[in-house]
């Protein structure tokens, strides 16, 4: 049986005035990833970033992987050449790597070793978040808390949370 689950419920708006919304900042900040602090007064670039067209199969997969690995080395060089203060990487699952759920475990990786090497070398403060596909709507009508997809999804964002990512969902 899963873990319950029990709403926050909120009486007050964070902020009393539409004058204490400042773009960087927050009631509370949070720390997340490598050294990230968002909410705290710095505003950090979010890359968002997928595979250009192709089919993700056993026989494709070396190729995703390569795509991946140039991704993140390519925006964590441009980061510290732009001495941007900290960095953001959302990576989307593609459907194919929510039904395989080891598949986006792995990219997953890559992406959080590229961005564990760049704040060991350099300093750079960063975070990966990480979003899986919902592929529960793939059925219709379709299975929300049961069934094959919702067994992937639940096993996705394990693996993703076991792994340094943070997922979104």
């Amino acid at each position: 049986m899963g873990a319950s689950f029990t709403p926050l419920v909120f009486s007050n708006l964070a902020l009393a005035s539409k004058d204490d919304l400042v773009f960087g900042v927050a009631p509370k900040p949070v720390r997340c990833g490598l050294g990230l602090t968002l909410g705290a007064g710095s505003v950090y670039p979010e890359v968002n970033f997928t595979l250009p067209t192709v089919n993700i199969a056993d026989e494709t997969w070396p190729e995703a992987r390569g795509h991946y690995e140039e991704i993140v080395r390519d925006v964590v060089f441009r980061a510290l050449r732009l001495k941007a203060p900290g960095l953001v990487l959302e990576f989307e699952l593609l459907p194919a790597m929510t039904v395989r759920p080891e598949w986006g475990a792995e990219l997953t990786d890559i992406l959080k070793r590229g961005l564990t090497e760049a704040h060991e070398k350099s300093g750079l403060n960063c975070a990966l978040r990480v979003t899986p596909t919902d592929i529960r709507e793939m059925a219709k009508p379709p299975l929300l808390r049961s069934g094959e997809a919702w067994d992937a999804l639940r096993q996705s964002l394990e693996l993703i949370r076991g792994r340094g990512g943070h997922p979104l969902h």
